[in-house]
């Protein structure tokens, strides 16, 4: 526990006033987070999938066409990126706040 997660109300020894609005705006964001992470971890697993399927079917040394494939792999990964919504990007302002959800896109 750090000395930034302390309140004053534990050095005081009362209780902490929480508002009810507070607490379920609280909720809100998390939920919303929750959802927009699993969207969003959603869309990599297609770009996922894209990528085991080229990689096991494989069968001949890579030719011409394959680097094309694999430029547009990258290309899906890249705009997949850049789509992401900016609470969702890695940063250290979001590494502090984010739910748990968050640590599995990255």
């Amino acid at each position: 526990m750090k000395s930034s997660d302390l309140s004053p109300h534990v050095y005081l020894d009362r209780a902490p006033k929480v508002h009810e609005d507070e607490l379920e705006a609280a909720i809100v964001f998390e939920e919303n987070m929750d959802n927009q992470c699993f969207d969003t971890l959603l869309d990599l697993l297609d770009i996922t999938v894209k990528v085991v399927e080229y990689l096991y079917s494989r069968q001949t040394p890579l030719n011409h066409s394959d680097f094309l494939v694999i430029g547009s792999l990258d290309s899906d990964l890249k705009n997949w990126y850049n789509r992401l919504p900016s609470n969702l990007a890695w940063t250290p302002q979001n590494i502090e706040t984010a739910p748990l959800s968050y640590f599995h896109l990255q």
